[in-house]
């Protein structure tokens, strides 16, 4: 659910703006090559709202939260590039950057040197795009690197660079369309004011609304409030299992560990599993599907190509997913699925192209959890989910359970996973009590 994305530009660019008027803002991105794709833009979209930064990236290509905390104990090694935007060092005018770092237009350097070189006003982070949607991959790499930060440049504001992987099926319709897979919420709803003022959010794709959370926490509070514009119809808030009502602004809550972003209700979203980095790797003929709740039908194209040459103009398959009702159908294809139900109460009976098939629960995403065995990719699969004459109720009372688990975990460890079993018992009863 490659969560976050480089549409964070305007977001992040009125956040500098607030804090850079007077002079310019030394802002050191820790980060790969997302963070080299705002290095590219920022300053201009800075200098159209009357402020001026100055910017240095230090990245590798691909890199996770890991793999910046792995790097931090070897200060001898010198593992990123750093590139840069940037008009004076320490103070000095009209000193490049790489005259610190010995000369040339593309240097190296490791992350507590570059924290020592200069005294940031700015320090961002950020996570790999493919580990960006799962919230254990921050921890406990983010609170190491945010604790060096705060040793080395304790001046420094730290920001969070949020980021979202593209996928190939959004990536296939940019392609064929020219309609950019991120694009601003007044695109979708042009005659909704409220979408123009809708700067914290955009669109990823046609189904996926991404949030970005630029505001402080409030003094004695753990989470930033957030108004989010949700266009007509219902969304799902993957991050706290809400099912929530459109065509208004909502007031939200979000804490550190979570990644705000909803997806339209219904809607069918293609994911590959968690332990595929590139296209390149085995196992990508295995999808996961993920059928958000709030409604009972939806569709999706699954589109694949090489994933590693040009080829894609013309060498691609695009698989056909549409669901009604509890019935599901998956176009011919060799590989196996797994579908994930969130809020969806206890099946009582499930079948793959007619055999009954067992189901399980999942308690960190409080989902349903259908398996198929592996298809040989001659005809359609089809799952069918017959579930009990109150399902819809259930799914109502079920919505929210996962965000509500998320704050008595942070509360005290005694009480951590209390819901869960709780939520078992309404998932297996269809019913409370």
């Amino acid at each position: 659910m490659k969560i976050f994305a480089k549409g964070l530009l305007c977001a992040a660019g009125a956040l500098l703006v607030s804090t850079c008027m007077a002079k310019p803002k030394k802002v050191l991105m820790i980060g790969n090559s997302f963070s080299i794709c705002v290095l590219k833009e920022m300053p201009a979209v800075c200098a159209e709202l009357g402020a001026e930064v100055d910017i240095v990236s230090l990245y590798i290509g691909g890199c996770p939260l890991s793999r910046h905390v792995e790097n931090i104990p070897h200060p001898d090694s010198k593992p990123y590039y750093v590139t840069w935007h940037y008009d004076s060092v320490a103070d000095q005018k009209d000193v490049p950057f790489a005259q610190l770092l010995g000369g040339g237009k593309k240097d190296h350097a490791n992350i507590p040197e570059m924290l020592k070189a200069d005294k940031w006003d700015i320090v961002t982070v950020q996570q790999a795009s493919h580990e960006s949607w799962r919230a254990e991959t921050y921890l406990p790499y983010g609170d190491e690197l945010v604790k060096t930060v705060r040793e080395l440049a304790p001046q420094a504001e730290i920001v969070v660079q949020e980021t979202w992987s593209y996928t190939p099926w959004d990536a296939r319709q940019a392609y064929e369309t020219g309609v950019s897979m991120c694009r601003p919420m007044y695109y979708d709803s042009p005659e909704d004011e409220r979408a123009y003022r809708a700067l914290n959010e955009y669109m990823f794709g046609d189904d996926i609304l991404a949030v970005t959370v630029t505001n402080a926490m409030e003094k004695g509070e753990q989470v930033s409030k957030v108004d989010v514009f949700l266009p007509e119809g219902k969304w799902y808030d993957v991050s706290s299992g809400d099912i929530l009502d459109g065509g208004c602004v909502l007031k939200r809550e979000y804490a550190l560990d979570q990644n705000p972003w909803l997806v339209r209700a219904g809607a069918v979203i293609p994911m590959y599993p968690a332990a595929v980095k590139n296209l390149a790797e085995p196992g990508t003929d295995d999808i996961e599907l993920f059928f958000a709740p709030g409604a009972d039908f939806g569709r999706c194209e699954v589109y694949e190509d090489g994933g590693t040459n040009p080829d894609y103009e013309a060498n691609f398959r695009k698989t056909a997913v549409e669901r009604k009702g509890g019935r599901i159908a998956i176009g011919p294809r060799a590989g196996a699925y797994t579908l994930r139900f969130p809020c969806m109460a206890a099946p009582l009976r499930v079948t793959v192209n007619g055999a009954e098939t067992a189901w399980s629960w999942d308690a960190n995403d409080f989902a349903v959890v259908v398996k198929t065995p592996r298809m040989d990719g001659s005809s359609e699969t089809v799952v069918e989910i017959s579930l009990p004459d109150d399902a819809a109720e259930t799914e109502r009372m079920l919505a929210g359970f996962k965000g509500r688990q998320r704050e008595i975990d942070a509360l005290t460890e005694e009480f951590k996973g209390s819901l869960r079993p709780i939520h078992w018992a309404l998932v297996r009863q269809g019913k409370l009590g």
